[in-house]
């Protein structure tokens, strides 16, 4: 599947949306300038927002999910 950036256009079989966002907090606050966490995610995936744009995850606590989602965004 071919997605768009901002970069232009790139083809992205390695990332399953559904892995990631099971690492998300799914509390849909918008703080990321999201709907939802699957927005927020599908957005991540596209090279389209940041991953520290989701406070929740950046909590005490969340390290492991931080982490987990900075792997499978390859994000170092």
């Amino acid at each position: 599947m071919f997605y768009e950036n901002k970069n232009g256009f790139y083809e992205n079989n390695e990332v399953d949306l559904m892995e990631i966002y099971k690492y998300l907090p799914k509390l849909d606050c918008k703080n990321c300038g999201y709907q939802s966490c699957l927005s927020f995610v599908t957005m991540l995936s596209k090279d389209e927002t940041n991953i520290n744009k989701c406070i929740h995850l950046k909590e005490k606590g969340n390290e492991y999910n931080f982490n987990k989602v900075k792997s499978y965004m390859k994000i170092d």
